[in-house]
């Protein structure tokens, strides 16, 4: 076929058409990766919603009961 262009055997595109599998190291590196994102996100959710509840009750002072002598 002359019109269709020849895939090459090595080089970035040939590499796009391989399934290659990832090592244990580099499953290991993007478990950690991921691990580390997951904290960041809980970690960023505590923050918002602590700063959120801070805001709704700026002005609100709580005195229980029992607080009272």
């Amino acid at each position: 076929m002359p019109g269709r262009a020849k895939i090459p055997r090595s080089g970035t595109v040939a590499a796009s058409k391989v399934a290659v599998q990832a090592t244990f190291f580099q499953k290991v590196i993007i478990c950690a990766f991921a691990g580390f994102l997951a904290a960041a996100l809980i970690q960023w959710a505590k923050v918002f919603v602590e700063g959120a509840d801070d805001a709704l009750n700026k002005g609100y002072q709580h005195h229980s009961v029992m607080s009272h002598p």
